[in-house]
């Protein structure tokens, strides 16, 4: 899939995991509901080497990596819809 948009780091607040995950959600959530479409990269959060690079550059724990944008053409629907 391809995107016209930027690449986001939503970084841990604290340890309460299910807060978390439920700004993650809600932060989805709201950006779909504007146009946009969200492609998780979490493969750079899943690699402890990345995970400790990347929480050098942004200042602290990624939380959730992520593209954000408009795609550049519609998505491709299931045939079993």
């Amino acid at each position: 899939m391809r995107y016209d948009g930027n690449i986001l780091v939503l970084l841990a607040d604290g340890g309460d995991h299910f807060a978390a995950g439920r700004h993650l959600l809600c932060t989805w959530l709201t950006l779909a509901r504007h146009g946009l479409a969200v492609h998780p990269l979490s493969q750079l959060i899943d690699c402890p080497e990345t995970a400790d690079r990347l929480a050098e550059r942004v200042g602290g724990r990624p939380l959730a990596v992520f593209r954000v944008g408009r795609p550049l053409a519609e998505p491709v629907r299931s045939a079993r819809r």
